[in-house]
């Protein structure tokens, strides 16, 4: 009798574990529901029940195909995607104005970067298309199709296209643009004169001038995203943590101490992570005030410019400090700005 009853504590114990595994993989799912995948890849890779290993691999793909159309974008001039696909440039009418605004005429726009004085938009039919500076050529982006990301540098632009192959038109005398024996490529991003990308498998490559070491990633691994500054290149892991190389000339590879974080962006100088609890944190050069993002809350997205910083709040609207010469941060009365997906 007592063996039995000693059976029927374990078994109630054990239902009791598969009620709260029910219950967590139900919350993980509501993440993945909720657009958070970051957060579901975390919460589904702490669960040996059911699927959970299968859905922790599904919420990586999403974000990193989530990540590959961003909504906000920033350089010189701050860039922003409506939700019904049109798109907003920050004023740039008293300095620089290469055109890099025309973007009126712009309609079906998936996802949006910003070059130097140049802006560059996804379509949803994996065109491209692109307004302002192209004294390198950095726009001839008319031909390319089947493009599911783009990235814009100082004078180059590059695009990944669905099969994983990359192509990269402008500057490339720095070996900026040779990417195309690239292969299985899930996501690329610019520096100025450097070009990196994501491989499925969480590696890193990069090529380009290599000034400080900022392609040295060969030994990356577990890498969910990436961003590159003008001398540095950022790597956010599975787990939250992130990982810089480069110049560190003002702290803006400081990023050891990062946890929690599920979006980075690095402008120049500097580097922004976003938390899972949408407050954002941010290191480097700070003499424009670009690091001052500590009362942030509530935001969905972050991207960095040129001793700037900008933030999307989830209703829709957008934050932006603090070099202002050229109205790069004059984005307070944006609204509809699309949320990422």
């Amino acid at each position: 009798a007592l063996e039995g009853y000693d059976d029927s504590t374990d078994k109630a114990q054990e239902a009791r574990q598969l009620q709260e595994a029910a219950q967590d993989y139900q919350a993980a799912q509501q993440l993945m529901d909720d657009g958070k995948y970051m957060q579901a890849m975390w919460a589904f890779s702490a669960l040996d029940f059911r699927d959970s290993a299968e859905k922790a691999q599904e919420a990586k793909s999403k974000y990193i195909s989530n990540s590959n159309q961003p909504t906000l974008a920033a350089d010189l001039h701050v860039v922003g995607l409506h939700n019904d696909g049109t798109v907003v440039v920050s004023d740039v009418s008293s300095y620089n104005d290469d055109g890099q605004d025309d973007v009126d005429s712009w309609t079906n726009i998936v996802a949006v970067a910003a070059g130097y004085r140049y802006t560059v938009g996804l379509r949803n039919d994996g065109t491209v298309v692109s307004a302002g500076y192209n004294l390198w050529g950095n726009r001839n982006v008319d031909s390319w199709t089947d493009i599911v990301a783009v990235a814009a540098g100082d004078f180059h632009t590059v695009g990944l296209r669905s099969d994983g192959t990359v192509v990269a038109v402008g500057y490339g005398l720095r070996g900026n643009c040779d990417v195309d024996s690239w292969t299985d490529i899930v996501a690329v991003v610019t520096g100025d004169y450097h070009t990196v990308g994501l491989r499925s498998d969480g590696t890193v490559i990069a090529i380009g001038w290599n000034t400080d070491g900022k392609c040295n990633v060969d030994s990356w691994t577990d890498i969910v995203a990436v961003a590159a500054g003008n001398e540095h290149t950022v790597g956010l892991r599975s787990d939250g943590t992130v990982v810089a190389t480069g110049r560190n000339s003002d702290g803006q590879c400081n990023v050891d101490s990062w946890t929690d974080i599920v979006a980075v962006a690095a402008g120049d100088y500097h580097t922004v992570g976003l938390r899972s609890d949408g407050t954002v944190v941010a290191t480097g050069e700070n003499d424009k005030g670009q690091c001052n993002v500590g009362s942030w809350t509530d935001i969905v997205a972050v991207a960095a410019g040129w001793g700037h910083t900008v933030g999307l709040y989830s209703d829709g609207t957008v934050v932006a400090t603090e070099r202002n010469d050229e109205g790069q941060c004059d984005v307070s009365d944006w609204k509809d700005i699309r949320l990422p997906q």
